[in-house]
């Protein structure tokens, strides 16, 4: 498992979901019921980003060419939290 700037906290939103879970069963030293309790919790987070994204899209200003930009930013974070969600 990777690590977050050097500390040894794996990196969970850089490994592949099979690593993933392969570090949170067999690795992690968690019973099953603690597992699940993480993976929910984990679950829970993910959904509340996106809701929170979801509630922050750009407005029209009067520069058609920021407002573009802004929205393409805001879709492309928009894309990274769902394929997070549902890994």
């Amino acid at each position: 498992m990777q690590t977050v700037n050097g500390r040894q906290k794996p990196d969970f939103h850089g490994a592949s979901a099979e690593r993933a879970a392969r570090y949170i069963v067999d690795e992690a030293g968690l019973d099953e019921e603690e597992q699940k309790a993480f993976v929910e919790a984990n679950v829970s987070a993910a959904q509340a980003a996106l809701d929170k994204h979801a509630q922050q899209k750009p407005k029209m200003g009067t520069d058609i060419d920021d407002y573009q930009e802004k929205k393409a930013a805001w879709e492309a974070e928009g894309e990274r939290l769902c394929v997070l969600l549902h890994r």
